[in-house]
């Protein structure tokens, strides 16, 4: 089984340390799609992070670096719920090229609420990315590290695969 693994509490130790040993259990099977500090606001309001996007994008940056030798790191953006009011060339531009700084350049993306639209796959081609949509992996939250494997997330994952 192949997982793929939405990370976007990074900066929770408890969060980290149990994807940290997730990864190391199942090395190559592991494709982890990350939140870049353009997402800080996102961090704050909705996963509780209290520190500045500085201090975020260090502990990303320090985080994913750590990962990086045992999974995929690939890129996960959140977008908002109303695409028509976001400048989503810029978000993903200052997310990829974020991302490319430091590690190598992801090949693909995925969306926050799987919510996407025509002017992101325009971005996408633009930027040399591509939509990620392979629903044949067991797909879950970093923060959902104690649930995986329980019925809701089953059910969750196998209603992905009949996409």
């Amino acid at each position: 089984m192949k997982y793929c693994i939405f990370v976007e509490r990074i900066f929770d130790d408890k969060c980290f340390e149990a994807l940290k040993g997730f990864c190391k259990k199942h090395p190559g099977k592991v494709k982890l799609f990350c939140l870049t500090p353009v997402n800080y606001e996102l961090a704050v309001a909705e996963q509780g992070f209290n520190g500045t996007k500085e201090q975020l994008s260090k502990l990303m940056a320090e985080r994913y670096k750590e990962l990086e030798s045992e999974c995929n790191i690939d890129l996960h953006l959140h977008f908002g719920m109303r695409l028509e009011n976001i400048d989503q060339e810029r978000m993903m531009k200052e997310a990829l090229d974020w991302m490319t700084e430091r590690f190598k350049k992801p090949e693909y993306i995925t969306y926050g609420w799987y919510i996407h639209n025509e002017e992101s796959s325009r971005c996408e081609n633009k930027f040399g990315l591509k939509f990620y949509n392979d629903h044949y992996n067991f797909s879950f939250h970093d923060y959902e590290y104690d649930k995986k494997f329980q019925w809701m997330m089953i059910i969750t994952n196998l209603r992905g695969m009949l996409r």
